[in-house]
């Protein structure tokens, strides 16, 4: 993307800021500021914009929703499942009481708890990227356990997040 914006400074004949320069801070020119353009930019900026952002978010999201949001990131299997957290798993299965009772909490903790190692060295599992490979993924007996497991997890979100939209 930078080599579009250089290309397109040239053609405009646009002076191109040199990004290892000092920064000058436009309201205070004499006041030294002892950074680069290029930390200016990708990191004052950026923070910034980033900042506001996540206030924007929160504004528009309650806490529930934003929680909902966290713990559903727990159920990604891209990259052998790194996003997986035993503790947001059973936080958004909590959200579900009908759905789960306290000897199914249980049930699910432990099961979570036996498979997820499996599942990060299975070889056949290595590749899947999105929820719906997942369900898709047929295999022996163990990984199965598992994706039923996720699944109902997935099933339960998809069912709430659904009602949320219509309610």
């Amino acid at each position: 993307m930078l080599a579009e914006v250089h290309v397109f400074c040239e053609k405009h004949y646009i002076v191109e800021l040199d990004m290892e320069e000092a920064y000058v801070n436009p309201k205070k020119r004499r006041k030294v500021t002892g950074i680069t353009n290029r930390h200016h930019y990708q990191v004052d900026c950026f923070n910034d914009a980033f900042d506001w952002l996540v206030q924007e978010l929160d504004n528009r999201f309650g806490e529930t929703s934003t929680n909902l949001l966290v713990w559903s990131a727990a159920l990604s299997p891209r990259d052998s499942f790194h996003d997986f957290s035993l503790e947001n798993l059973m936080s958004l299965a909590k959200l579900y009481p009908q759905d789960f009772d306290s000897g199914e909490l249980r049930d699910l903790d432990k099961d979570l708890r036996l498979n997820i190692a499996d599942v990060r060295t299975h070889d056949s599992f290595s590749n899947i990227a999105t929820i719906t490979e997942l369900s898709k993924k047929n295999g022996a007996d163990q990984e199965a356990h598992y994706v039923s497991i996720v699944l109902s997890l997935v099933e339960t979100s998809n069912c709430f997040a659904y009602c949320h939209c219509y309610s």
